[in-house]
């Protein structure tokens, strides 16, 4: 299985993993998403995977060779939904999707959405040309994204994104004798995942518990069974541990990297003395602090307090995985703390 990760993936490598840790990663999502087609597997949830790059980095290809190992060849990447149905229908029926190059801003539903297909749901509708039957679709797949910047900002969202960072390619080659090439690849690789999902789903659900301070314990336990059985030497299983321990500094990278106003936040919430009472900031003030430090100007101070109001709570509910703000009162006025989420 090692040689064919090579030689699909050979030529690609990622700013922000080795490229042992990038087969690592590769093998242990590539497994996940084929053991939840099986038997036993429907209930494990496996991270997004964010392919983020600038234009030429291969970011669509790589999904490409991803959804096609998985889903089977007759599957391509999908332009953005536009509507929840849009993405019920997509994700239905299917053991993986591909979205390619989603943009900011991602719409709330569309983000929980993204999440709930990772851990499995069902959507309700009424039967067409019936009045009372109602069709029950199941969407659970494996999620594969394309950005030019990290786009999954929200809380819940970067809880269960894998990043992986793209750089431009220094020369381009025929698409289409690349893909004449991969094809077969693809095929002999689908069977060698295929095998190695099976046995490590048995021995998945033998295995005691796994505890993480991530919310991918699937990821790290079946991951690791299946590097186990992939690679005799360890080599890719300490690469993979090493992944692990940096997930919670990798999403935090991402999600400053999203919006200067969330890197603000957190070196704001960074710098709250420890053992004394923290700042006070109503909601104008702190959107002017945040904007001091991105660099502009700020909104000025006769800022519609009602206005501000909306965009704290927007703010609070993407920072919520990495920084609180604590509503108080002071003085008769209404405002927030800013801490840290230990």
């Amino acid at each position: 299985m090692i040689d064919l990760i090579d030689h699909l993936f050979g030529a690609f490598s990622p700013n922000n993993l080795s490229d042992a840790q990038f087969r690592a990663v590769l093998i242990a999502w590539l497994v996940i998403a084929r053991t939840r087609a099986l038997k036993g597997g429907a209930s494990i949830q496996i991270p997004i995977l964010a392919l983020v790059g600038e234009p030429g980095s291969a970011k669509t290809t790589v999904a490409r060779h991803l959804l096609r190992i998985v889903a089977g060849e007759a599957e391509d990447v999908l332009a953005p939904p536009r509507t929840l149905d849009e993405f019920v229908l997509a994700a239905s029926g299917v053991p993986a999707i591909a979205i390619d190059n989603l943009s900011p801003p991602v719409p709330p539903y569309i983000s929980d959405a993204l999440c709930r297909a990772t851990t499995g749901s069902a959507f309700k509708k009424k039967k067409l040309y019936a009045d009372t039957d109602v069709v029950r679709v199941n969407a659970r797949a494996a999620v594969i994204v394309t950005s030019l910047e990290p786009v999954l900002v929200r809380g819940d969202a970067q809880d269960r994104t894998f990043t992986i960072w793209f750089a431009r390619l220094g020369g381009y080659r025929s698409a289409q004798r690349l893909e004449l090439r991969a094809a077969p690849v693809r095929k002999r690789l689908a069977r060698e995942v295929e095998r190695v999902a099976k046995a490590a789903l048995s021995e998945y659900l033998r295995a005691p518990d796994l505890s993480t301070p991530h919310r991918l314990a699937d990821f790290a336990l079946l991951g690791a069974l299946a590097l186990d059985r992939v690679d005799s030497a360890g080599g890719l299983s300490t690469a993979f541990d090493s992944v692990l321990s940096g997930i919670a500094d990798a999403q935090i990278d991402a999600w400053c990297a999203a919006d200067p106003l969330n890197a603000a936040l957190l070196d704001l919430a960074r710098e709250q003395p420890k053992g004394k009472p923290p700042a006070f900031f109503t909601a104008c003030d702190l959107l002017e602090e945040l904007g001091e430090r991105i660099g502009s100007s700020g909104p000025p101070r006769t800022i519609d307090p009602q206005r501000a109001g909306v965009a704290i709570r927007e703010l609070s509910y993407r920072a919520a995985r990495f920084v609180r703000l604590v509503p108080t009162r002071r003085t008769r006025k209404r405002g927030f703390h800013v801490e840290l989420v230990s």
